[in-house]
């Protein structure tokens, strides 16, 4: 996977992982426990499939950094995320 490819898949999870968070917190906060449990391990999967590619664009910088890429982002973890299982 290329330098971009990387940096794509880290900002593509991310987005993910932030959309189905928020749509978790939209849920509980309507009190619609049942919407809120199927939309978080959407989250789950999307914050762990980040994670790598975070791990691999971090791995890469010192190259990446040599061709104008400014860096990466951080995993995005859902509210409540620690506290679930």
């Amino acid at each position: 996977m290329g330098e971009d490819d990387h940096a794509r898949a880290v900002n593509t999870w991310g987005s993910k992982a932030i959309g189905a968070s928020r749509k978790v917190d939209e849920f509980r906060a309507a009190g619609n426990s049942a919407d809120a449990d199927k939309f978080y391990p959407l989250a789950r999967i999307a914050i762990q499939r980040q994670m790598p590619a975070d791990s691999t664009a971090k791995a890469q910088e010192p190259n990446l950094a040599i061709h104008g890429w400014a860096g990466c982002e951080t995993p995005v973890v859902p509210s409540g995320y620690a506290n679930r299982s």
